[in-house]
């Protein structure tokens, strides 16, 4: 089989979530929960697509595209510590949820997440110019204009079904565990 550096980088993320949440949520690890990271990674490496992840003869920009894969699998196992924290340290916290757990709370913080991820995608969108090319890739689209759109709502709602998924399993279970499965399901 074939390992590309990118299916490499990308099952890291689940080492900075463990090596996070030891630091930030004091996480104590089992010798379990060590095993079950272990056999996820390797569920991850060996279950992944086959790509190579090499670049090609006119690829400039493999160097950049690495080293941006690396920070977001760091950018995303620290989202799932604070997200976690922000759970314990202030949301059970709170007269309104008695120190409780409760769903409602899973979808605020994804209402306040998906806010500013919006915020910060549109603000690129509108700084790189690829606005103009929107009409463009609808226009392309074979099935046309309708489907086009259509497609778009289904994705996203397919993104907040599964991120509303992976926040509650931070705010019942952890962030590790919650990486654990998002992990295990990448390949799928």
């Amino acid at each position: 089989a074939n390992y590309g550096i990118f299916t490499l980088i990308s099952a890291t993320q689940l080492l900075f979530t463990a090596f996070f949440s030891a630091f930030i949520n004091r996480f104590k690890f089992t010798r379990w929960i060590i095993l079950s990271i272990a056999g996820t990674i390797c569920i991850y490496v060996f279950g992944g697509p086959n790509f190579g992840g090499e670049p090609k003869e006119d690829e400039e920009s493999y160097d950049i595209q690495a080293w941006l894969t690396f920070a977001a699998s760091v950018a995303f196992a620290l989202s799932l510590c604070f997200i976690q924290l922000g759970f314990e340290k202030v949301l059970v916290k709170t007269k309104r949820y008695g120190n409780k757990k409760v769903f409602r709370m899973v979808l605020e913080m994804q209402i306040c997440v998906s806010l500013v991820a919006s915020v910060v995608c549109l603000v690129g969108l509108f700084a790189s110019g690829e606005y103009n090319e929107l009409k463009g890739d609808s226009k392309r689209f074979k099935k046309g204009e309708t489907y086009y759109v259509l497609s778009l709502i289904g994705l996203a709602l397919s993104w907040q079904v599964w991120s509303v998924g992976l926040i509650g399993l931070v705010l019942y279970v952890s962030g590790v565990f919650g990486d654990v499965v998002h992990m295990c399901t990448s390949p799928l």
